[in-house]
């Protein structure tokens, strides 16, 4: 499945079950890696030729080191226009648990 589709399809796939990245994990990595990162921040995207420049590394290497990402899930693989291209997957902001008086609560700072 290629096209608009496919990539909704695998954004949606990539997102079931995964946590993606976090500030925590990003600098855990080598600097090569966090380089790139801060790259697909302001990308969002970039392909594989590219990201093996970005690491200083060959095609082939660069598959291994994106594939690792992938597998952690900090990245999502995928295909445009022929040619494999890399998105930076995000962890989701943990919310916060409301109390279970927040009405009271609320009316307590409201001096009702």
């Amino acid at each position: 499945m290629n096209g608009l589709w496919g990539r909704v399809q695998a954004e949606v796939e990539a997102r079931e079950g995964r946590r993606g990245l976090s500030p925590y994990d990003l600098l855990e990595l080598p600097r090569a890696q966090r380089t790139l990162f801060r790259r697909l921040l302001k990308e969002r995207t970039i392909t594989l030729t590219d990201a093996a420049t970005e690491l200083a590394q060959s095609e082939e290497e660069a598959v291994r080191t994106l594939g690792v990402l992938v597998d952690k899930t900090y990245l999502v693989e995928f295909e445009k226009k022929g040619q494999k291209c890399y998105k930076i997957l995000l962890a989701r902001k943990e919310g916060k648990e409301l109390p279970c008086n927040i009405w009271d609560d609320l009316s307590g700072k409201l001096g009702g």
